[in-house]
């Protein structure tokens, strides 16, 4: 699991960028604006979701409920803001047949973190 946090700088960086191309250089509409910030928040508070993933691995690597998670928010990320970034920068409403697929696998990582916590919970005190 050494790619989540390379990905995550990469996340991080781009949804910056994005960010300040979306402010400064692209010229939306209310609607396509708000896509746009929806997208670029979801980017940015799943690549800290990334980061916090990664140090739960290296904490209980047995769990794979976590590295599932992993997953699921990296792809989860591409299919969400992605579809939102595209839709309101072309107007192609059709790209966001991805939204839901991505928003789905951002809640399924979230739902393994629980898992993935109560697992560590009921094996931790097992382990001193």
């Amino acid at each position: 699991m050494a790619w989540i946090i390379p990905l995550a700088g990469i996340l991080g960086a781009t949804g910056v960028a994005i960010g300040a191309v979306g402010t400064h250089a692209l010229h939306l509409g209310a609607r396509a604006m708000m896509q746009f910030d929806i997208a670029l928040d979801y980017q940015i508070w799943h690549t800290l979701a990334l980061l916090a993933v990664a140090q739960l691995i290296r904490f209980d690597p047995a769990i794979r409920a976590y590295k599932i998670a992993a997953i699921l928010f990296a792809i989860g990320v591409v299919c969400f803001s992605g579809s939102l970034y595209g839709v309101a920068i072309s107007g192609i409403q059709g790209i966001t047949n991805f939204t839901p697929i991505g928003g789905s696998m951002l809640i399924l990582g979230w739902i393994l973190l629980v898992i993935g916590g109560v697992q560590t919970a009921l094996s931790f005190p097992k382990r001193r």
